[in-house]
């Protein structure tokens, strides 16, 4: 089972963004507002943060961001997306999707389960260090 806890290190693994590499992992931003996106406003966006453990590095962020590809898929709601590995432990990744709004982002969450790439992600995943949002 997958353990849900926010700590202190958790956070403090995310704010200090400079200990994590941007490696080969890049990042993914629109190019236009997601069609979900039209009646919302930049003040509308919010950026769901999640930092998780996973047995192997490099699947983990092949599965990080078919995840996201699914969860855009579901509403067009992802402004952009990271992955981002531990320089010390690269199997505790940080992914970060900002969203165009708090509530696109908890109906994605919602149906999560059922995105195709969920199972793989979980079959990968050993710990949830720390699942939120945040203003961007």
């Amino acid at each position: 089972m997958i353990r849900f806890q926010t700590t202190a290190v958790a956070t403090a693994l995310l704010l200090a963004a400079t200990s994590f590499s941007d490696a080969s992992y890049g990042e993914s931003k629109a190019s236009q507002t997601p069609v979900g996106c039209e009646q919302t406003s930049e003040a509308d966006h919010v950026m769901e943060v999640t930092v998780f453990r996973v047995t192997d590095a490099e699947a983990g962020v092949t599965a990080a961001n078919a995840i996201a590809g699914d969860a855009q898929a579901y509403n067009n709601a992802i402004i952009s997306h990271t992955v981002k590995a531990d320089l010390v432990d690269p199997t505790v990744l940080v992914q970060q999707i900002t969203w165009c709004s708090l509530d696109a982002a908890k109906d994605a969450f919602a149906h999560s389960e059922g995105f195709p790439n969920m199972a793989t992600m979980m079959s990968l995943m050993t710990e949830s260090l720390y699942f939120g949002y945040v203003k961007p």
